[in-house]
């Protein structure tokens, strides 16, 4: 019976159930005093048309019809039937009768109830089976949407076209020895199979995962491949996995959702953070789920991208194996690359591996043979079946002793057996037998495999040319083929057409003879993919430039980089190509995540979309450096805004500012009156665009607005892109004039009570969470976390001058020294009687000091585990300095320099208006950074003892502070949850706010519209101008009813003080989105507010606003209402 049968079948039910309904009414009217069991009929036939209906449904909706409909459920619904149609025969007789007799005898009708209770229980079943089925389907759906993959990373994916499995009877010693690993409980959660390039790795990857896919223990593979996008780097590499699993099992897909909601940009967090949220976690919560054992294959590691990806990823890799996730492993291939081995070398004894180096000669010979031997004898059938007689290839083509020649000059490489295969395959450059004579030249000439693999091919490209000719082909071949192996990610025909600025025809003719060594599709719109990476490297090999003649197709990557960095060049500046608004939004306020991409690649083409992504990448690769008024320049002055939106919507925009980075790096250092403009332009537009990341991030349009109204007046991007300033932005605010020290705002919810410490490297900080038991690792360049490690973390942490080594305070009495890189204990130390409060390395790191609530301040010699004499005892904090001086704040608001030898304090450093929370040395002893309950950050002389400089911003208490490794940045945290990174180079004092020093509490318009009042924390009152914001008064907070005509119309002056508290904006003109984040008008969002500029208070006059700041600024803000765009 099929679902319409079943659903004819549950209309009858229903029928029946209705009949049922109508004859008890019958009864309750005709039997004096209805008796109970008639009552409860009724309620059972209530509940029971309930489930029903809810079936029917199901049923009817298109996911439950497909898995309800069963031999099971059929006869449930069948039994039922045939049950309520006895009970209506019964009821019916009952009611023939003058007057109605109840029919059933009190053990009948009990029956009666047992069994209808139990077919609705049984249908119920089912019922709640399908409804928890389609909830998950509908959590996998929205799992699925969110979670943002690499296309093509799967080990069948059609986007690797023909690409081949071990044939069966190779690979057999190597295959066994892989199954044996995974079907072991003992086995290590990791297998690394390692070997040189072309030697079959991703075959055997390919073969394993299908093995493991056939035995349903295959959770997800991810096959990396450089040139291929997202395939050549890790960013998406947990997340595509995460997708994989929760397809093969659905029960995930609530887990991971949650995660999702959470943090919706989970993709751009640490890998660490990813694999343990996304995966682990999962998996450990749902035990149960998944078979036995759940394989991950991940091939190609050292095509990742960059090599700190590839050694980090071992170690993420490597957790793997925990205690709620013992059956969890990981089948992972690479060429031994130095990271690599790096980074397995720091897990040693927790994997197992195979190098395919170790396997015998004779093993490869022999596999090696038996594959061509399959190939040339299907060449040969294929050939044979498709020519005439007398053109067919003998049986015995092409011998043993040519197979043998052949298997010779191929091993140990498999892609050299594979290419020959593929090269006498290939038609269009002759038979198979014309082909072979080719190959056997070469062998005559003792070339190495790869010339004897590709040369043939190549060479036959000109052969027979005149010199003219020749040259043309070889022209063409570099700038075509060139492009090819050169690009970031494969581009189809008719992109490569695009961006190269050629036919689609030129490039077809290009490709028609080089199937044997590309992967050449059938139609315009599918990439032209290398087969083999060997191809690229063979065309690059740099020792090839020194012999044209043997090597005409030689190309040298740097020019042909030169070549794609013009033309994306040339493509983006094309008119129209970039331009504002590109997708047409017209809403402002337009997020990123609610437009849909098949929006975002109608307007921006493939072509484009790798332009704007890779045209940094080529010029960083090519010979080229950075000019005034050059291309790179020009680009920039005219596109920069428009780039970055572009940018946005293609979710780039975080690598927008590693980008200006490398242009940075590519100025012309030769001479530096060249780089006076572009050099300025790019310092401003790389603070310009860290600045705005989370504009950039979260609104493309953005860009063109709030970017440039809340950047300093006297910045180049602002002064050069004022007139993108949108026309409905009537009223702008009057921001600094220059660029503050402030590099960055970071907004992270988990950095309550939270201190940093910048590392080595120079460019990257730690957060730590003591609340969390977590450090983050943070990236200057960007303001993004890139990495986050669980640890137990509390109180105190320090790193060593060299970077080496961090000292902590386990618990409250032990001190602890970790190796930063293994991150094992190297020393514990013991001997406070009380909790230790702060402790600190000597510069040369053999020394540290500790500072304990027993009052005692020790030092510790690293070659004993017993500390010297105490010196002091009336500090909270202490340092090293090189000189063997301590530094520490003292009781109250000074901070003392002591002698280590006599015990004597030196000098003093006073100018803190509260108790001191964090002081700091630089490397060169020259300058003391400190921060206090009053909020300020000072620099001293700490040879003088003069203060040399105050920053003021933070508007929560500084919790740390701490010298970045090249002493040019100061980056401190306070306990709310900012970040700023301070850039030291800008001034002796850091540029003074306009306004109140704390945050605006009120702000008040006049009844008038022309003035405004704003109070703040630190009990200041403030009267300010509307028309330009220049304050023209200031007095104590007790003046404010002085002042209240100007402000309030009288009839008002009795009205409680909160009326100025509880305003609420209106929904219609000017108002604030409910998380102040935004400007709205008439509730649609117009303008974000950058975290620096949120609201603290606001009020409203007509169309302006203006806002009180939570550092003390008032801003205005007015909207022309004839000017805004018309929403979608």
């Amino acid at each position: 019976m099929d679902v319409l049968g079943l659903l004819s079948n549950i209309s009858q039910v229903i029928d029946l159930l209705v009949k049922i309904g109508v004859m008890c009414s019958i009864y309750c009217v005709d039997v004096k005093r209805a008796p109970q069991d008639v009552r409860k009929l009724l309620k059972e036939v209530d509940r029971l048309t309930a489930v029903i209906k809810e079936l029917e449904l199901l049923l009817q909706s298109p996911k439950g019809s497909s898995k309800l409909e069963s031999s099971s459920l059929r006869q449930a619904v069948f039994d039922l039937r045939r049950l309520l149609a006895e009970l209506v025969a019964k009821l019916d007789l009952g009611a023939k009768n003058v007057r109605a007799v109840w029919p059933f005898k009190k053990r009948e009708i009990h029956e009666f109830f047992v069994a209808i209770e139990r077919q609705k229980a049984n249908i119920l079943l089912h019922v709640n089976i399908e409804q928890t089925a389609i909830l998950l389907d509908v959590h996998q759906e929205i799992v699925l949407s969110k979670l943002r993959v690499a296309e093509g990373a799967t080990y069948d994916s059609s986007v690797d076209g023909e690409e081949s499995f071990c044939l069966q009877g190779t690979r057999n010693h190597i295959i066994e020895q892989i199954q044996k690993w995974s079907a072991s409980p003992d086995a290590q959660s990791i297998f690394w199979l390692n070997g040189m390039a072309g030697t079959g790795k991703s075959t055997i990857s390919r073969t394993i995962a299908q093995s493991f896919a056939n035995e349903s223990i295959l959770g997800a593979s991810f096959f990396f491949k450089r040139g291929e996008g997202d395939r050549g780097r890790t960013s998406f590499l947990i997340t595509t996995i995460a997708a994989q699993l929760v397809r093969r099992i659905p029960s995930l897909a609530p887990r991971i959702r949650e995660v999702l909601d959470g943090d919706p940009q989970i993709h751009e967090k640490p890998l660490s953070d990813q694999f343990q949220k996304l995966i682990l976690d999962p998996l450990g919560r749902n035990p149960g789920c998944w078979s036995p054992n759940l394989l991950i294959v991940i091939d190609a590691l050292d095509e990742c991208g960059h090599e700190e990806s590839m050694r980090t990823l071992v170690g993420i890799l490597s957790k793997a194996k925990q205690r709620n996730n013992p059956r969890l492993k990981i089948f992972l291939t690479s060429r031994p690359e130095l990271p690599i081995r790096l980074g397995f070398e720091e897990i040693s004894g927790k994997y197992d591996n195979l190098l395919l180096a170790a396997v015998s000669s004779t093993t490869i010979e022999h596999d090696i043979e038996l594959f061509m031997r399959h190939q040339l004898h299907t060449i040969k059938a294929d050939y044979n079946k498709s020519v005439t007689e007398h053109r067919k290839i003998s049986p015995d083509w092409p011998g043993d002793d040519i197979v043998q020649k052949l298997v010779v000059s191929a091993v140990p490489l498999f892609i050299v057996a594979a290419t020959i295969c593929r090269f006498l395959r290939d038609r269009r450059l002759g038979g198979p037998h014309h082909q072979l004579r080719k190959i056997l030249e070469y062998h005559k000439i003792e070339t190495s495999g790869l010339d004897m693999t590709y040369l043939p091919t190549l060479d036959g490209l000109v052969v027979d040319l005149s010199l003219s000719a020749r040259q043309e082909v070889l022209t063409r071949f570099r700038y075509l083929v060139g492009s090819i192996i050169t690009l970031a990610q494969p581009l189809s025909i008719r992109s490569l057409a695009h961006l190269l600025d050629v036919t689609t025809d030129v490039v077809e003719d290009q490709l028609d003879l080089l199937h044997s060594v590309l992967g050449v599709p059938i139609d315009l719109d599918t990439p032209v993919r290398l087969l083999h990476l060997s191809f690229r490297d063979f065309l690059v090999d740099p020792e090839k430039k020194v012999d044209p003649i043997k090597y005409p197709f030689w190309v040298d990557e740097q020019i042909a980089h030169s070549k794609l960095f013009s033309q994306c060049i040339k493509l983006l500046s094309a008119g129209g190509v970039l331009r504002e608004d590109i997708c047409s939004l017209q809403s402002p306020g337009t997020l990123r995540s609610d437009i849909s991409q098949k929006v975002i690649d109608s307007c921006l083409p493939n072509a484009i979309q790798y332009a704007c992504i890779h045209w940094v990448h080529h010029l960083s690769q090519s010979n080229r450096t950075i000019r005034d008024d050059d291309e790179t320049h020009k680009f920039l002055s005219s596109y920069l805004l428009n780039w970055l939106e572009a940018l946005s919507l293609l979710g780039r925009s975080t690598e927008g500012a590693y980008m200006l980075d490398i242009l940075l790096q590519k100025l012309d250092v030769s001479l530096d009156i060249f780089t006076i403009f572009i050099g300025s332009f790019l310092h401003d537009a790389r603070r310009f665009v860290v600045a705005n990341m989370a504009t950039l991030d979260k609104a493309p349009l953005q860009i063109h607005s709030s970017a440039l109204i809340f950047a300093p007046e006297m910045s180049t991007i602002k002064c050069l892109f004022k007139s993108s300033i949108p026309s409905w932005l009537s009223t702008l605010p009057v921001m600094q004039s220059h660029w503050d020290p402030c590099i960055a705002t970071i907004e992270d919810h988990d950095m309550k009570d939270t201190s940093v410490l910048a590392l080595p490297t120079g460019d990257r900080f730690l957060s730590i969470l003591p609340n969390k038991g977590a450090i983050k690792i943070w990236d200057t360049k960007t303001a993004c976390c890139v990495a986050t490690h669980k640890e137990v973390l509390r109180d105190s942490i320090r790193i060593s001058s060299d970077g080496t080594e961090l000292l902590y305070i386990s618990g409250d009495k032990v001190l602890q020294i970790i190796d930063a890189t293994t991150r094992n204990c190297v020393g514990e130390y013991r001997g406070h009687t009380d909790k230790v409060t702060s402790a600190m390395f000597s510069m040369d790191g053999q020394q540290f000091a500790s500072v304990s609530r027993d009052g005692t301040l020790r030092i510790w010699d690293r070659n004993f585990d017993k500390p010297g004499a105490d010196l002091i005892a009336s500090v909270d904090l202490v340092f090293f300095s090189n000189s063997s001086r301590l530094i520490s704040p003292m009781k109250g608001h000074a901070i003392g320099i002591w002698n280590t030898s006599t015990a004597k304090c030196e000098s003093l450093l006073e100018g803190h208006r509260a108790a001191i929370s964090d002081v700091i040395l630089s490397k060169d002893e020259g300058r003391i950074a400190s921060t206090s309950y009053d909020k300020d950050i000072r620099i001293w002389d700490a040879f003088t003892g003069a203060c040399i400089a105050v920053y003021k911003g933070h508007d929560k208490q500084v919790a740390s502070i701490t010298f970045s490794y090249d002493e040019k940045f100061l980056i401190s945290a306070d306990y709310e949850i900012n970040i700023k990174v301070w850039d030291l180079a800008v001034g002796t004092q850091s540029a003074k706010v306009e306004g109140h020093e704390s945050a605006i509490l009120e702000v008040v318009f006049s009844s008038d519209k022309k003035k405004i009042a704003t109070t703040s924390g630190d009990r200041v009152l403030k009267l300010w101008t509307a028309a330009n914001g220049e304050c023209i008064g200031t007095g104590d907070d007790h003046q404010l009813f002085a002042w209240a005509p100007l402000l309030i119309p009288l009839d008002m002056l009795s009205a409680p003080f909160d009326y100025l508290m509880n305003r609420q904006p209106s929904m219609t003109g000017i108002g604030l989105s409910n998380d102040a984040e935004w400007i709205t008008w008439n509730s649609q969002k117009m303008l974000w507010l950058p975290p620096p500029y949120r609201v603290s208070a606001s009020d409203i006059a007509a169309s302006t606003i203006a806002l009180g700041t939570r550092v003390g600024r008032l801003l205005l803000i007015g909207i022309d209402p004839s000017a805004v765009p018309d929403s979608h």
